[in-house]
């Protein structure tokens, strides 16, 4: 069931019982209701909003702008983060700051952050594969 900003203002309209016009303006019920959804939206990731997507790793390249790489404008977070070709490992996610330190010491292994930067997500990964004996 799709939602739009006119059903959910003539909704609030019902729930506050007011049928005047002239108590709350048009712009302000919108403005309200873009804020709530913004609001409820924020709170995900929800089911819905899940995809899987599928990069290329470079070992020599561990930061990925994530509109570009994933081609996803409303980005939240990553649930899950694996190896094609390897589901046994798994990512630990850890603060940008950490992760920063740890490449910087070259002993972090299979991390994984999302940082902030200039207004974009950026996904910094950084897997070291297992020496085989």
């Amino acid at each position: 069931m799709s939602t739009n900003i006119q059903t959910v203002i003539d909704e609030s309209n019902d729930i506050i019982r007011d049928s005047t016009s002239g108590s709350v303006d048009t712009a302000k019920r919108t403005r309200a209701a873009a804020w709530a959804l913004r609001e409820i939206l924020s709170r995900g990731p929800f089911t819905f909003q899940r995809r899987e997507k599928i990069i290329d790793y470079f070992p020599s390249q561990s930061d990925y702008l994530v509109s570009t790489v994933l081609g996803v404008a409303d980005f939240f977070d990553v649930a899950d983060l694996r190896l094609v070709d390897d589901h046994d490992t798994h990512f630990r996610k850890i603060t940008d700051e950490r992760f920063a330190l740890l490449l910087g010491q070259s002993t972090g292994r299979d991390l994984y952050a999302v940082a902030n930067r200039g207004g974009d997500k950026v996904l910094r990964v950084n897997h070291v594969p297992s020496v085989s004996k």
